[in-house]
């Protein structure tokens, strides 16, 4: 429905797509191949492995705690202007946008990526595919007031304490849904930055997490993908209005 969607103006902040392992992989707390680096470096050039220590705690038999320190390495690539980054570590991997441009780049990148590690290290299975889209709403003219001049009715409603709009500190909502295998965390409002202060710079929030918590090979990761932002579109599509769209394709 939403396949030819692209608006000149976008203000997303941040697209992330993560899968998270069922168990950690004890080989990735050690070393990535050369040749897998190689490949991830065709997409991510820029090579920035870290050190990272984690806590464990673990409960004994006879009731007491223990808690153990793991030591291993995050390994972090980026894009040429560090616009965009992949992350792998012994419990997950994912890639995280800040300069958005198309769903076919992150897709083909992201599923070039998972081959690459899936290659190095077979069987890893995932426990949690996710997608995340984070819009961020600041221009000139959007108020309290102004807000369903560029949001839908059905998210805004009446927007609850309108008549204190000097007061509001906060307005943030959060709904979710299932559809099938895809759920849905749907969050939006005002968070306001300033919080707990007075908001006094208007920033509208849409932020999208469609997931699938389904156990299966990473090799298979990719197949939710799709599904899952096709949701994200068709709610963002249907939260915003006419006067939105004209807004981020540049016209007045």
């Amino acid at each position: 429905m939403f396949e030819d969607v692209c608006y000149k103006k976008s203000f997303l902040t941040e697209v992330v797509a993560r899968i998270d392992f069922v168990s950690p992989v004890a080989a990735l707390e050690k070393n990535i191949p050369a040749k897998a680096i190689k490949k991830i470096g065709l997409y991510f050039p820029i090579a920035e492995p870290i050190e990272s220590i984690s806590q464990h705690i673990e409960l004994g038999v006879d009731g007491g705690v223990k808690q153990k320190e793991v030591r291993g390495k995050q390994w972090n690539f980026f894009g040429k202007q560090r616009e965009k980054q992949l992350t792998i570590e012994s419990s997950a991997i994912f890639v995280r946008y800040t300069k958005y441009r198309r769903f076919e780049d992150l897709k083909a990148e992201f599923q070039e990526s998972i081959g690459t590690i899936d290659q190095a290290e077979p069987g890893i299975i995932a426990q949690r595919f996710g997608l995340r889209y984070v819009n961020q709403f600041e221009f000139d003219d959007l108020t309290i007031s102004s807000i369903g001049k560029y949001f839908d009715e059905s998210i805004i409603g009446s927007l609850p304490f309108n008549l204190y709009a000097a007061n509001i500190t906060r307005n943030f909502h959060v709904v979710e849904l299932k559809f099938d295998d895809i759920d849905v965390r749907f969050q939006f409002g005002f968070p306001n930055s300033d919080y707990p202060a007075i908001m006094r710079r208007p920033m509208f929030v849409i932020d999208i997490d469609a997931y699938a918590q389904i156990i299966h090979p990473i090799s298979e990761s990719i197949q939710y993908i799709e599904s899952a932002h096709e949701r994200i579109q068709e709610l963002f599509e249907k939260s915003i209005t006419e006067s939105l769209r004209s807004k981020m394709n540049g016209r007045k």
